[in-house]
């Protein structure tokens, strides 16, 4: 097994960061030669210490597929917090193509009884 992975990461003020990263491994097996390759990035925006939104991509050769994910973060008070993501994944096989988008929200709310 031969593997290289290496990472950048800038943070350009005290809201925006980006990072990206890549990985590529060679396993060698009985039937012959194994190789993956995967890149991926992200950007991250923070609106305030109760306000964040981040988004990731990713790309493998394997399963010729970019994922998406898109996630929004509120804490309106300690304790709760309000998540919005969205999952976008596309086909790198021929034309780009859709393969499957979930929408998700998730609300947790502290209170004291």
């Amino acid at each position: 097994v031969k593997s290289f992975s290496t990472n950048v990461s800038m943070i350009l003020n005290k809201h925006l960061s980006i990072s990206a990263d890549f990985e590529a491994n060679h396993i060698k097996l009985k039937n012959g030669l194994f190789s993956t390759n995967e890149f991926g990035t992200s950007v991250r925006y923070v609106f305030s210490t109760m306000a964040s939104s981040s988004i990731f991509a990713q790309w493998n050769n394997e399963s010729n597929e970019i994922n998406f994910n898109y996630r929004f973060n509120w804490q309106p008070k300690i304790g709760s917090d309000f998540y919005l993501v969205v999952n976008h994944l596309l086909s790198t096989e021929g034309k780009l193509r859709t393969k499957d988008i979930a929408i998700l929200a998730k609300l947790v709310w502290l209170f004291v009884i």
